[in-house]
């Protein structure tokens, strides 16, 4: 497994060079995108394991768990809900505890800097086995992290911070009657802020700092005269810190019209990273996009960004 990731069998290579006179960094200096992208946790190691590695794949530094492909939630935007009835259909072939406990036992043999583990799904929590496997990858030495939608958070808040998981993501994409409307489901946000408040007390119980909670906001047109709102939201929930996710955009075929007002977007940034800093609460943006570059990115995201993809050299799925 360790010598197909490193690339001796995969056939993972460095699509490009650099231009004459640059490092040799996957991220070169006329990439300001890809540049700004090291500020994210690891990923300026990880470059510089790449340029030791000449192109190779080093050892990975995160591997994202599919846990399963249900939800309990149906967001219009969600790229699964389209294939909910064929996703649905798949949900008897998920794998066993046991199958699962076995991949970490692969990983922690096969490379000798662990990967942060990441489970996700469809909704995680709705795996089985969804705490007995993050009590394993934990035993086991991994750091671990967890993205939901918070709908069954309360429920678990408790057993996490006890099993010591390093970080969780909650997907919050406005106010509550918002929040509600984009998850075609009442109650959601109600449900997901008791979620990181319950998390929050269970931190204080049980004197420990983590996981650490971050509020994932992703910005739309429906939300983003809105977006102003999710700075209190975060506080007063408890959140460690805020982030908006820009449109993420998987392929030419998924860049439908997005209608978001560029412009007010990019005025609002510097005043939402203002407010958030008046109100003790910890902002990103994701991708890091300079103001000036908004415009590129959304109308033209691969031309935007530069570079390459790092995805396939850093990360197992």
């Amino acid at each position: 497994m360790l010598l197909a990731w490193c690339g001796l069998q995969s056939g993972y290579r460095q699509p490009r060079s650099p231009p004459p006179g640059q490092t040799g960094d996957l991220m070169p200096a006329w990439t300001p995108l890809t540049r700004s992208l090291k500020d994210l946790e690891g990923l300026q190691r990880a470059a510089g394991l790449l340029r030791w590695f000449r192109g190779y794949s080093p050892f990975p530094v995160a591997v994202m768990f599919h846990l399963t492909f249900r939800c309990n939630l149906q967001c219009p935007v969600c790229l699964q809900t389209p294939q909910r009835a064929d996703l649905l259909a798949l949900s008897h072939d998920e794998l066993t505890l046991d199958e699962w406990q076995a991949v970490v036992d692969d990983l922690r043999r096969s490379f000798p800097v662990r990967p942060f583990i990441h489970l996700t799904g469809g909704e995680p929590t709705l795996y089985k086995d969804f705490l007995p496997l993050t009590n394993y990858v934990k035993q086991q030495g991994f750091r671990c992290s967890l993205t939901t939608n918070g709908v069954l958070l309360e429920r678990h808040a408790a057993r996490l911070v006890a099993l010591g998981v390093d970080r969780l993501h909650v997907s919050l994409d406005g106010p509550a009657a918002l929040h509600d409307l984009l998850r075609g489901l009442p109650g959601t946000f109600e449900r997901a802020v008791a979620g990181v408040q319950a998390l929050r007390a269970a931190r204080e119980a049980q004197g420990q700092k983590k996981p650490l909670v971050t509020i994932n906001c992703v910005i739309s047109d429906a939300n983003q005269e809105q977006l102003g709102d999710m700075i209190p939201i975060a506080r007063q929930a408890g959140a460690d810190s805020l982030s908006y996710q820009h449109l993420i955009f998987s392929d030419c075929s998924t860049r439908q019209p997005h209608n978001i007002n560029l412009d007010r977007l990019a005025k609002a940034i510097p005043r939402l990273q203002a407010a958030a800093a008046a109100q003790g609460v910890a902002v990103t943006f994701f991708p890091k996009i300079p103001a000036q570059r908004l415009r590129d990115y959304y109308l033209g995201p691969e031309e935007a960004l530069g570079g390459e993809c790092l995805f396939p050299w850093l990360v197992i799925r």
